[in-house]
């Protein structure tokens, strides 16, 4: 979630002039195509669910920089 609180992807936002700023990402392949947490499942409840069913888990780190 971005820093303003909603549900929606803004990208990237590092303070002006603040040199390269790190993104850390990780994806993960599960056993199943639904996670059937509910509508109102927390991300905590989400990563549970998905806990017991990733079959494989890689991370990447993107940087980007505002100036």
């Amino acid at each position: 979630m971005a820093a303003a609180c909603h549900a929606r992807d803004d990208g990237p936002q590092p303070p002006k002039e603040h040199g390269v700023h790190q993104y850390h990402f990780r994806l993960s392949a599960l056993d199943t195509e639904t996670l059937n947490c509910g509508e109102k499942a927390r991300i905590a409840n989400i990563l549970d669910h998905a806990r017991q069913h990733v079959i494989d888990t890689t991370e990447f780190v993107g940087t980007y920089e505002t100036r």
